[in-house]
């Protein structure tokens, strides 16, 4: 009846979502080394790893399930199920994709038919868990996706559906609905934040330390003025004068980079540790960073270091 619905774009079914907030009860499974890993099961259609936008790096999504009728075709083929890559990396599997995993709770045995790439259901502060996704068809106990362009309409048109079919006998009124693109912006949403926050904050400083600059650059000229008239009257180019006056600039440049490089990788250091999973802070990094301020600085004084050089000595040292 849901698939009839014109609102409903598309459907699927799943036992969990990312921020449903909901214990479970990983089970122990034996890892490449024979140490003991909590890997936790979720059921899944091929609906919903759709919707939820799994990408596929080895293998396909499930197969249409056997009949039960055919008891002699489910007795020679092992449950299907998609693992991701955390998964086939604990369990040491090169080529995951028709692998069979025991399942020491119950007992069974699943054959791997796909893997995906790592995602987070909760905290990205939290390590990526081993995963697997069971093949399974709706059913109460667990949550149905539908993809939809009019929220309220098709909340109205399925509702009944569900109050007809599902809930009747349970004495519930009316159905629980969350908007799972929210839950997962919430799940980024601090970091992002905090990355918004950083960049326009970043953009402030550099906007004010190069006004401050260029504030010292004219101070310096100003400074500097007969110098650079007595130093052309001796032969210098104006070449020679953007250089020295750019030289001296840049030695203030290197010794705020040599406080601020060490200050700055530590307090990016001690952020990432809040991370399970992190990046590594590379060397190329800084180099960008030296580069990038020293582009910004030299196109700050070059105007500055070009008139330097092109003052009039008659004019600059008139009043000596």
């Amino acid at each position: 009846e849901i698939d009839r619905n014109p609102l409903v774009q598309s459907y699927g079914f799943s036992s969990r979502t990312p921020m449903d907030k909901i214990q479970y009860f990983p089970i122990p499974m034996k890892n490449a080394d024979g140490d003991e890993v909590k890997v936790t099961y979720m059921n899944s259609d091929d609906g919903s790893i759709d919707l939820m936008a799994m990408e596929f790096v080895e293998g396909e999504p499930f197969k249409p399930r056997l009949a039960k009728t055919d008891k002699a075709a489910l007795k020679a083929v092992y449950s299907p199920v998609v693992i991701n890559e955390m998964m086939a990396k604990v369990l040491g599997l090169e080529n995951p994709v028709g692998e069979l995993i025991d399942e020491p709770v119950s007992r069974r045995t699943y054959e791997v038919v796909g893997v995906v790439k790592d995602f987070f259901f909760g905290s990205l502060k939290e390590s990526v868990q081993p995963i697997v996704i069971r093949q399974t068809s709706p059913n109460t106990m667990g949550e149905l996706l539908i993809k939809t362009e009019n929220v309220k309409a098709t909340m109205a048109a399925i509702e009944p559906i569900f109050q007809r079919h599902i809930w009747a006998g349970y004495g519930a009124q009316t159905m629980l609905w969350n908007d799972l693109e929210a839950r997962y912006d919430t799940l980024l949403s601090e970091e992002t934040s905090g990355y918004k926050l950083l960049v326009a904050f970043s953009i402030i400083a550099v906007v004010i330390s190069c006004i401050g600059l260029l504030g010292l650059s004219l101070f310096m000229i100003d400074q500097r003025i007969h110098e650079f008239g007595v130093r052309k009257v001796l032969g210098a180019s104006v070449t020679n004068i953007m250089a020295l006056f750019s030289f001296d600039v840049f030695k203030l440049i290197a010794l705020a980079l040599m406080i601020a490089l060490p200050i700055g990788s530590f307090v990016m250091r001690e952020w990432l540790n809040d991370f399970v999973d992190q990046i590594d802070l590379s060397t190329s990094l800084f180099v960008i960073t030296i580069l990038l301020t020293s582009v910004i600085v030299f196109f700050t004084i070059f105007f500055q270091s070009l008139k330097a050089g092109r003052l009039n000595p008659v004019e600059t040292l008139r009043n000596e």
